[in-house]
Order: C-alpha cells, then sequence, then structure tokens
C-alpha cells in the first residue's frame, strides 16, 4: 500500500503516463501535506509551524523508491528526472500535490486523457478547475487537474487527498474490500464533510 503522498503524485500523473500525453523526463513535484505526517519525526513544534511552509525531506524523501519504481511500470520510460519537494503546512487534514512535466499537449487534452483513464474509478473526480483540499476532507475521494500550454512545453498536474480519509485508512479499507471480494466503495461512499 503507498502512503498518502505516493498515491496522490502517483494518481495525479497515471491517466497521462497511460496515455503517453507527455515527455516521460523533467518532472518536478511540489508536495504540500499537513503538518502532522508520517511518524511525526519532524522536527518541528508549533510555534514554528503555525503560520509557516517548511520544506523538508530535500533530494532524499523516504518514499521516492517507489515513487520511481511506479512511474517507471507505468510510463516505461526512466524516473531519473524526477525532483519531489515535499513541505509540511499548517492545516488538520490535506495533501495536495503540484507536477510540472514537459509536453506538448493542451489543457483539454489532459482532462479528457484523464476522464477516460479514470472512467471506471469510483473515488476519482476530474475537475476543470484547479483543485482545494477542503473538496476531499472526510473522504475517500481524490480531485485532479490539469493546466496546459503546448507553446511552453508544460504540463500541470494538480491533486489533493484528505491524508486521513484517501491517503490512509480509507485506503485501507478500500484494499480489504478487494482482498474481501466486496465491491470497492463498500463503506467508503460517503460525502466529504466540506459541502
Amino acid at each position: 500500500m503507498f502512503s498518502c503522498s505516493d498515491a496522490k503524485r502517483i494518481g495525479t500523473l497515471a491517466g497521462q503516463w497511460a496515455d503517453r500525453a507527455r515527455k516521460h523526463s523533467d518532472r518536478r513535484q511540489d508536495g504540500h501535506i499537513r503538518r502532522w505526517s508520517g511518524r511525526r519525526r519532524y522536527k518541528f513544534g508549533y510555534a514554528e509551524s503555525n503560520e509557516n511552509l517548511i520544506p523538508y525531506g530535500l533530494l532524499k524523501h523516504v518514499h521516492m523508491p517507489e515513487i520511481a519504481s511506479t512511474i517507471e511500470r507505468l510510463s516505461g520510460g526512466s524516473a531519473d528526472g524526477l525532483v519531489f519537494t515535499p513541505h509540511l503546512i499548517p492545516m488538520t487534514r490535506g495533501i495536495l500535490v503540484t507536477i510540472y512535466c514537459r509536453g506538448q499537449a493542451t489543457t483539454a487534452q489532459c482532462l479528457d486523457a484523464a476522464r477516460r483513464f479514470y472512467a471506471d474509478r469510483a473515488f476519482v473526480r476530474v475537475t476543470d478547475r484547479p483543485p482545494q483540499t477542503k473538496w476531499a476532507t472526510g473522504s475517500n475521494l481524490s480531485f485532479i487537474s490539469y493546466a496546459a500550454d503546448p507553446e511552453r512545453n508544460l504540463v500541470i498536474a494538480m491533486g489533493v487527498v484528505d491524508n486521513l480519509g484517501k491517503g490512509a485508512a480509507g485506503q485501507a479499507v478500500q484494499n480489504a474490500n478487494l482482498i474481501c471480494g466486496l465491491p470497492e466503495s463498500t463503506g467508503l461512499d460517503g460525502a466529504p464533510f466540506w459541502p
């Protein structure tokens, strides 16, 4: 099972990898992650992290091997150009990932490819607007969007999840449902907390 931030980073671009709508090099990712993440090993107290945004795990994030492996498996290319910069942000729940890629696709092409790829996925919503973390709060949903400029050879992929929902407990229940032969959405089809 992927960590919450791995699932979001990989899921955000999966439609593009599967559709080959962009080159497989020169990826940059920014991940904005709630303050207490993982094993709480970050040494920032409340006074340091409140009203602050803190990058961490630079060039050696613990989940890079599994992210790179999945990128290579999905794309058939190398993940050598991948750069990931996670940031701690003082909020209770949520992860927002922004991924910058090279590619000639338009925004409409990216959204269309994602909608086709995720058409049968119960928990993925592809949206025309940049996603917001509150959209996913308290749910197993993932919201994904894209902005692209083929003249600049640029694709920006964005995705959000509730790291306590889809990123942790929700993902575990979803996997248990699949293992037990239950419908994937059993117990997970509730609406987000935020309207």
